[in-house]
Formats: C-alpha cells, structure tokens, sequence
C-alpha cells in the first residue's frame, strides 16, 4: 500500500498554523478598526469644536465680557447629539507692569509717572482680555472623551481709562 496521502497529524498541525494566523489577522483588523473608529470621533470632535467656537463668536459679538455668562453647555442637534459641548469664559489676571518698569535712577517723577502707567496699562488688559475655552465631551466604552480649543478675545469696547 502506498502512502500518497497526509496523516492526522500532519492535518491537526496545519490546521493550528492556520487558526493561529488567522487569529493574528483577526486581531490585527480589529485593532485597526478601532483606531479608525477613534480617529472619526476626534475628526468629528475637531469639526464640532470648530463649529462651537463660531457659534461662541457669534453669540458675543457686540457685547462685553460682563453680558456673557462665564460657563455654558450645550447639546448638539441630530446626528451630533451624543456630542455635548461647554464653552468657559475665563478673567486672565495679568502681571503689574509697573513692576517691570523698574526704577530708573533719581527722577522719582518719572518713576511715578511710569508706575502709574503701569497700573491703568494692567488694569486694561484684565478687563479686555478673555480666555475663550469650547470643550467637545461625548461617550465612548466605559468612559467619557474630551476635545477641548482655546483662543484669546480681545473686547475692543473695553475703555481705558486714564484715572483710577
């Protein structure tokens, strides 16, 4: 009888090659499905957030910082609602920039005038200056993701005054 054909053995091991390659494969895909996945919600996030900061734009315009409420949320519309999005309106405080000026040698005049200066100078930048935060927050698994963009408004309305 001649042997032209394979053994049990022979089958049961290609088999288990087969199944372990297989299975590498199929781990390989499913990780690259979920980086993809992952990857659209940051792109869809990135979008939103970009859309959220105009709509910020938009609902300042015209007003001061003291018209605008300091921390709001707000849900997104079909097919975004399971995106929700809260926008910080935060006071920056700056440095006294009298203090930077230094004293410049004996003519306390010119010292006063320029720390004087350096008083209304910081006091404008407190009141004109805002840190505008949209923060971008939705499920995903077990936890909570989040994109978040920040820009710097200036209230150009904002007085500077000459007194204290």
């Amino acid at each position: 009888m001649s042997n032209k054909g394979f053994t049990l053995l022979e089958v049961m091991i290609a088999v288990s090659i087969m199944a372990i390659a297989f299975s590498a494969i199929l781990m390989v895909q499913s990780g690259s499905i979920q980086s993809t996945l992952k990857a659209r919600e940051i792109t869809v996030a990135a979008m939103l957030a970009k859309n959220a900061m105009s709509l910020t734009e938009l609902d300042m315009e015209g007003k001061r910082f003291s018209e605008i409420k300091e921390e709001e949320t707000f849900q997104f519309d079909k097919p975004f609602d399971a995106y929700t999005w809260t926008r910080k309106v935060k006071e920056l405080e700056f440095p006294n920039f009298s203090a930077a000026a230094g004293k410049t040698g004996d003519d306390s005049q010119n010292a006063e005038a320029t720390e004087m200066f350096g008083k209304m100078f910081t006091t404008f930048l407190n009141q004109a200056i805002r840190e505008i935060t949209v923060s971008i927050s939705w499920e995903r698994g077990n936890g909570r993701q989040s994109y978040q963009i920040s820009t710097y408004w200036v209230d150009l309305n904002s007085d500077f005054r000459i007194s204290q």
